[in-house]
């Protein structure tokens, strides 16, 4: 029962984070170099973030 009760809880906290994010700042560039950029922005909730870059769409 404890383990049920435990996995309950744990699922409850995990979809509870899996709402959705507002983007507050961004995204803007800096720290630019010959080879590189930063890509930074700003959400209302700490989350996972990714970034695809490519040449064109298709290869995005």
């Amino acid at each position: 029962m404890k383990r049920i009760i435990s996995t309950l809880a744990i699922a409850i906290l995990t979809l509870s984070s899996a709402t959705a994010q507002t983007v507050l700042r961004g995204p803007y560039l800096q720290f630019p170099t010959s080879s590189s950029m930063k890509v930074l922005w700003r959400t209302d909730v700490q989350t996972p973030s990714r970034v695809y870059y490519g040449t064109s769409l298709a290869t995005v």
